[in-house]
């Protein structure tokens, strides 16, 4: 599937070059001294997951196969300096302790604040040129993903497109229907958390499994379409 935005083919192209054994694993466990492999049962570790996405776009682009002015780097700066310092933004703060309060302090603010992307192509942290800011993503890879897993990386993703200047953000989800992730991005709506000034430049991306074909769509595409059914 290709869309109108470079960054974001170069990163489904990335995507696509994800091998099957990484979307799931088939469980182990000792019986009679022995290893056993439960076929039927499988786990999603999304620390692999994520690794092979950044390893295959770097061959993508080490082999010139997609076009990509900036190099991919693992230094960014977190989000937290928009709540606990002097900088720190109302509207940001507000809804992160609402997000807290949500979960009912299941999750610790400081941590999730502190959790590096899990993608992201910029040129450095000194440089707020939106031109070097190219594109940052979260992916989410269990299966029945819960809304509260949600929550902390749509709104992070918000955060860099406002604040960092990102050009493009991308929610990757796999492993889970798109009725679902519909369903959280209206809840998140409805609860008056913090939102992207632009809409259309945050990409969903949904790939329920190896075989199904990635469903790519904006939050703007997302409204407009609500808006056409009414």
């Amino acid at each position: 599937m290709k869309t109108n935005n470079p960054a974001i083919n170069n990163f489904l192209k990335a995507l696509k070059s994800i091998e099957e054994i990484h979307y799931q694993t088939s469980r182990v466990s000792f019986q009679n001294d022995r290893i056993a492999t439960n076929k039927k049962a499988s786990t999603t570790y999304e620390n692999n997951f994520v690794t092979q996405l950044n390893a295959q776009y770097a061959v993508l682009n080490y082999a010139n196969e997609i076009t990509e002015p900036r190099e991919l780097t693992r230094q960014l700066q977190i989000p937290k300096k928009f709540i606990f310092s002097e900088y720190n933004d109302m509207e940001i703060e507000n809804a992160a302790y609402k997000i807290e309060t949500i979960l009912d302090k299941e999750a610790d603010l400081i941590e999730e604040l502190n959790l590096i992307p899990d993608f992201f192509i910029h040129k450095d942290q000194g440089d707020m040129n939106p031109d070097n800011q190219r594109l940052i993503a979260e992916v989410k890879t269990e299966r029945g993903l819960p809304y509260k897993r949600f929550l902390w990386d749509f709104f992070k993703l918000t955060i860099y497109l406002n604040k960092y200047n990102f050009q493009n953000a991308v929610f990757l989800c796999i492993h889970t229907r798109k009725d679902t992730i519909l369903k959280y991005i209206d809840q998140y709506i409805k609860e008056r958390l913090y939102l992207p000034k632009s809409y259309s430049k945050l990409y969903i991306i949904i790939k329920e499994n190896f075989s199904a074909k990635p469903e790519v769509f904006t939050l703007q595409e997302l409204f407009d379409n609500f808006n056409n059914n009414k």
